[in-house]
């Protein structure tokens, strides 16, 4: 019964078909209403879902092709607002037979009055003449077109509307609505970038905005024999390092591995985000898990099962852990893209650097976003490079451009700063130590730089200290 719907054109009756499956008390007008509307295609989702069924890739064909029916039918209710019930059926439902078809404008206008034949030149060529023969003709080829009349509408008759040559748009051919906004590639060149209604991208890859994350390194202690708890702790970790590329705005030199929160007892990807990211956020939405992931990077799946039928389509099939075959197995969530089959998530493993082909699933496949969770902190207030970190009231973004810099310390400051050099002040300037400057409690801000002059300035009565920074 849904293959049969499939085939015909998406539109609110045929989607109003689809949704009555599921939910027979739905009501034809309850269609139009978002959160209704929302309800009831999970119904049908759910008992269309791959995982009941024995045929996998028949029923995951058409758990697919759902999702891109449902998107059209939304697509064409935004593009046809109706007011009534009977008005949304006959916007989408053909004539009757038999019934008379409206005269349009063109038909109920007077015909054209005739011109007069234009009078020839007495200095027109002998060629122009012999031509005249098919001039005729031409006339009456044009004429034969509907044309509408210019004359003023008589006591009687209702004015008459100029008729257009555009013929109608169907509703399954008719353009989705959307709303570009301009990206910033990496050539500094401005890219528009197609938005959906919930006003993030349509495709989405935390690579493509925040560029560092390319040199993102799998976890390094990761083995395919590791156990079970190994995989939970060290997707965690991944999840966290690649946060910390993001907010440190470059490659880190500190990471975090499985082994280190073992020893700190930790047994679950809650416990990590609890234990180093004060608390775990909990994504219940679509729409929240996109939002997350926009905005501050790799999220993580807690109820993505692994499937053999998944793996046999996985270029990238040797990254999962075997011995969780029809179990659960955590992976990071790292975008989103729009296929041919619908909306599939990019997904990465701990053993997976950010090389190679996507490993991709199906919105609501597997169960990968029934349950996914991220890091409630920003991790901004964390040291991700090794070395001396040394805070100061910054400005809130021109300082990061700046190759060199003057700040001004008291006494005590000054004295701070030098117990971040193990070899003494002088000697730290003559070497060309390198410090983390960072404003107060962002470390995660941080950028390298050394001192190149120290100077005492009576009129302020502090310390002027000249640093130049390291070029990345």
């Amino acid at each position: 019964q849904v293959g049969m719907i499939l085939k015909k054109t998406p539109n609110q009756d045929t989607l109003y078909e689809l949704l009555k499956i599921a939910s027979p008390k739905l009501k034809y007008e309850e269609v139009r209403d978002e959160g209704t509307r929302n309800t009831a295609y999970k119904l049908i989702r759910l008992r269309i879902h791959p995982d009941k069924h024995r045929n996998a890739a028949q029923a995951t064909k058409l758990f697919q092709d759902v999702q891109v029916f449902f998107d059209q039918s939304c697509r064409w209710m935004r593009i046809h607002p109706a007011t009534s019930k009977k008005e949304e059926r006959s916007a989408s439902a053909p004539p009757a037979r038999g019934a008379r078809k409206p005269r349009s404008a063109s038909a109920a206008a007077p015909p054209p009055s005739p011109k007069p034949p234009a009078k020839q030149s007495v200095g027109s060529n002998k060629s122009d003449s012999k031509n005249s023969s098919s001039r005729p003709q031409a006339t009456a080829a044009k004429s034969s077109q509907p044309q509408t009349s210019r004359t003023a509408p008589q006591p009687n008759q209702r004015p008459t509307t100029r008729a257009t040559s555009t013929p109608p748009v169907r509703p399954s051919q008719a353009p989705a609505p959307q709303r570009q906004a301009p990206s910033k590639s990496v050539t500094g060149k401005s890219v528009p970038v197609e938005l959906a209604s919930n006003g993030l991208p349509t495709s989405f890859r935390v690579e493509d905005k925040w560029s560092q994350l390319k040199e993102f390194k799998a976890e390094p202690s990761a083995e395919a024999s590791c156990s079970e708890r190994d995989v939970y702790l060290g997707t965690a970790a991944c999840c966290i390092n690649s946060r910390g590329y993001v907010v440190h705005g470059s490659p880190t030199s500190r990471s975090f591995v499985a082994a280190y929160f073992e020893k700190r007892g930790f047994q679950s990807v809650e416990d990590v985000f609890d234990g180093i990211a004060e608390g775990v956020r909990k994504l219940r939405t679509v729409d929240a898990i996109k939002k997350e992931i926009y905005e501050r990077g790799p999220i993580v799946s807690l109820s993505f099962k692994l499937e053999e039928a998944f793996l046999r389509a996985s270029e990238n099939a040797h990254t999962f852990i075997s011995k969780l075959i029809g179990r659960k197995h955590p992976v990071l969530l790292t975008g989103w893209k729009l296929t041919a089959f619908g909306e599939v998530w990019i997904i990465r493993t701990m053993r997976e650097s950010n090389t190679g082909s996507d490993n991709i699933v199906a919105f609501g496949q597997f169960g990968i976003d029934d349950e996914c969770v991220s890091p409630v902190s920003n991790l901004d207030n964390m040291s991700w490079q090794r070395g001396a970190y040394f805070a100061h009231n910054l400005p809130d973004n021109g300082w990061r451009k700046l190759r060199t810099m003057d700040i001004y310390l008291t006494n005590t400051e000054l004295q701070h700063l030098c117990g971040c050099f193990d070899t003494g002040f002088a000697a730290a300037i003559r070497m060309s130590k390198l410090i983390h400057l960072h404003p107060k409690e962002k470390k995660a801000e941080s950028r390298q730089c050394h001192i190149t002059d120290l100077d005492w300035v009576p009129a302020k009565e502090r310390w002027k200290v000249t640093l130049k920074f390291k070029s990345h």
